[in-house]
Formats: structure tokens, C-alpha cells, sequence
């Protein structure tokens, strides 16, 4: 059980039977409105400036977003005024320690960490392997004037090695969906994690299409050191969703709890 904005939230215990599909989704409708005025989102008008052919500034809320004319998801929502996953990034605030480092692996153009960084005083590794994606979240870091992101044009992985990608920008798209494929036509370098010698992790939020598994292999021992949140999406219709979720059992995490039909947080104690 943890306490949050007043409200009392059951967790979910995870034992070595466990299965994904043993996890309910929480009921957490109750503190959405509370959590959007805690965190203090600064109400904005949307500003939306044309750059190029491709490329577009949005404002949202009180931040800017340098991103994709044609991409159909995170760009949407700001389109729209909103934060990408508003809610799950206010409720989170609340969770994590200011003062412990982040990681924000698959961080597209950078929505969770520019918004952290307005309130962590530690630093946020954001990692994003697609270079295209990543020039956005370079710009997205100065735009935002953020001066604790540290971001790596990179996927983390369980080995060092180069993936094919199944992206492609030229069309309407949702650009946070791309994954690596077999028969994919984009190449991306990937690093082990644990190689990067990482300390002092309070937080990781994992967003990487299906290679979860493989990133959490690689992280493995920077994580039973650390011991951090984890708030991991993981989708049922995924062929190794339930060995990606015993791992992480098996590293030693103790409780869950489902935020949404995709998105588990993981606590090693409470």
C-alpha cells in the first residue's frame, strides 16, 4: 500500500508465479485532477511554429517542443495544448526522489525528461537511438534550457551492437511506435548499460517497443545496486511479455502496480 495525494493505493505482490496477466489495471480516476494541480502545470495558449517541411514548435503547457510535422502521437497531444501522458508523468512526480538520478530510456524528443528536469535537482540520462529523433531532443534540451539532461544518441541493450529499425519519417505516423525489426531499414547502435557505470538511480521509465527485456538485461546490475522505480511499459500482445516481467521479479522487485492497459511500476520496497 502506498499513500499518494491522500489516497491509499493496493499494490500488487509479485512472487516468482506470477503472471502479467495476474495484474489488474488500478482505478486511480479519483486523483487525476488532484495530481494535475499538485504538480503545477503553468496553463499556456499553444503556439505551434512552422521550421520546415518536416519539422514544426509546439508549446504545451509551459514548455516547447521542437518535433515532427507528420508524426501522430506524442506531437498530437501537444498539439492539443496537453503533455504526452500527463497524468502518468504528474503521478510519477510525486513518487520519485529529486535528489537521485533518472533514466529515461526511449526518450523520443524528450517529453519526461524536459519536464523532470524543472523539478530533479540530479541529473536525467536520456536515451534515444534514432538520430532523427534524437536531433529533436537536442533541440528540445536548449529550447527548455534544460541543464541536468545528458542524452545519448543510443539504444541500451544487452549487448553492444548495431539493430535495424522499422522507421520511416516521411509519412503520417506515430514515431513513437518504431521498433527494431528483422527486416527493418533503419541501423541504430546499442550499449550495454551496466557499461556506462551509472550510480545513484532512483528512477528508470522504460519506453522501448519490445526490448525491454533486453535493456533490463543490460541495466542489471546498475538496478540491484540502485534499486530504482521502475515504471516499465510492457504490452500483453508481446511474445516474451511474461518473461520480461519475471525478470524483473527476479531482480528482486517485491510489489506493482498497473497504471494503465501498458504501463507497470515496479518497487523493490515500499
Amino acid at each position: 500500500m502506498i499513500n499518494h495525494s491522500g489516497i491509499s493505493i493496493k499494490l500488487t505482490d509479485l512472487t516468482p508465479m506470477t503472471h502479467i496477466s495476474d495484474i489488474k489495471k488500478t482505478n486511480l480516476d479519483l486523483i487525476h485532477h488532484q495530481l494535475y494541480n499538485i504538480h503545477k502545470f503553468i496553463p499556456a495558449p499553444p503556439v505551434k511554429v512552422d521550421i520546415s517541411d518536416k519539422h514544426e514548435i509546439l508549446r504545451a503547457e509551459d514548455f516547447h517542443f521542437y518535433t515532427f510535422k507528420n508524426d501522430t502521437c506524442i506531437s498530437d497531444s501537444l498539439r492539443g495544448n496537453k503533455i504526452f501522458e500527463k497524468f502518468l508523468v504528474a503521478f510519477l512526480s510525486k513518487l520519485v526522489d529529486p535528489d537521485k538520478n533518472m533514466l529515461d530510456v526511449g526518450s523520443n524528443i524528450g517529453v519526461w525528461s524536459i519536464v523532470y528536469s524543472t523539478f530533479m535537482k540530479a541529473s536525467i540520462y536520456a536515451f534515444e537511438p534514432q538520430e532523427e529523433i534524437f536531433n529533436c531532443l537536442t533541440k528540445n534540451i536548449i529550447l527548455n534550457q534544460c541543464k541536468n539532461v545528458i542524452p545519448y544518441n543510443f539504444a541500451l541493450s544487452d549487448k553492444k551492437t548495431n539493430y535495424l529499425m522499422n522507421a520511416s519519417y516521411e509519412k503520417n505516423d506515430n514515431f513513437g511506435a518504431f521498433r527494431i525489426s528483422s527486416d527493418g531499414s533503419l541501423t541504430i547502435q546499442s550499449e550495454i548499460g551496466d557499461s556506462l557505470n551509472l550510480s545513484n538511480i532512483g528512477f528508470i521509465k522504460m519506453d522501448v517497443e519490445g526490448h525491454e527485456l533486453q535493456a533490463l538485461k543490460g541495466l542489471s546490475n546498475t538496478i540491484q545496486v540502485s534499486k530504482p522505480l521502475l515504471l516499465i511499459e510492457i504490452h500483453m500482445t508481446q511474445e516474451n511479455c511474461n518473461e520480461t516481467f519475471q525478470y524483473i521479479v527476479s531482480l528482486g522487485y517485491k510489489y506493482v502496480l498497473k497504471i494503465t492497459h501498458c504501463d507497470y511500476l515496479f518497487f523493490y520496497t515500499i
